[in-house]
């Protein structure tokens, strides 16, 4: 079950959901006062279905119970490797939050390579909300390709390869020398990261530095910007 990571401060407050970081200190390292934030890092989403994820609409009303009551200005869905999944199952269920963050995770299960658009299907919806400007998009990959070349019963999709399936972007496999490269379509935002074919540490670092610089840098200005209208029905949950 989700975490309190951090309560947040004031009357309005952004409701974060990070899939994949349990770490209370490390998330309030780069999370700003009015972020009301929840994590885990090991949950049903290891192995997900449509049934494994809370719903997000009950997230915010527990968040709301156990942080204090606030009024809900924006929320957004971060994923980090796994993590991934538990985001693509909340888009599935129709939520539409005002931020999605998918780091090094948006990939299939073993099977064809790209996967069927049962699993790319909540992706593209994502994408093509975050051209229209109705959300903030961002997906990250690494040049990791090592899980294509496993055995026909084992392998699954590289994100690399889910993200320019989805996105439409000829994204560059960077080696490790490489500079990253960012890609963007109005709210749509690809960065692409150096690695090896097969690289732990490339993959470590996309939450231990990648998404923290993306909350602070893009995600928080986002929700600043944003003109939050009142509304009776929540807008982020159909």
């Amino acid at each position: 079950m989700l975490q309190i990571l951090q309560a947040g401060t004031g009357a309005f407050r952004d409701v974060v959901l990070i899939y994949g970081v349990k770490d209370a200190q490390f998330a309030q390292s780069f999370l700003w006062p009015e972020a009301c934030a929840l994590g885990e890092q090991n949950g049903a989403y290891a192995l997900v279905g449509p049934m494994d994820v809370e719903p997000l609409g009950k997230v915010v009303v527990r968040a709301r119970r156990e942080a204090g009551p606030f009024s809900v200005r924006g929320v957004a869905l971060v994923g980090f490797g796994r993590g991934c999944r538990a985001v693509r199952e909340q888009i599935r269920e129709g939520a539409r939050p005002d931020v999605v963050v998918a780091l090094d995770g948006v990939s299939g299960p073993p099977g064809p390579i790209p996967p069927d658009e049962y699993y790319l299907g909540p992706w593209r919806v994502v994408a093509d909300r975050a051209r229209r400007g109705e959300c903030l998009a961002i997906f990250t990959h690494t040049s990791q390709v090592y899980m294509e070349a496993l055995s026909e019963s084992e392998r699954f999709p590289a994100p690399i390869t889910v993200l320019r399936e989805i996105t439409g972007f000829g994204l560059a496999a960077l080696s490790p020398a490489d500079p990253p490269i960012e890609t963007r379509d109005g709210g749509l935002i690809v960065q692409s990261h150096p690695s090896r074919a097969k690289d732990r540490i490339a993959h470590a670092a996309q939450k231990i530095s990648v998404l923290p610089n993306i909350m602070t840098r893009l995600v928080q200005p986002w929700l600043d910007e944003m003109d939050f209208t009142p509304t009776s029905l929540p807008r982020w949950q159909l």
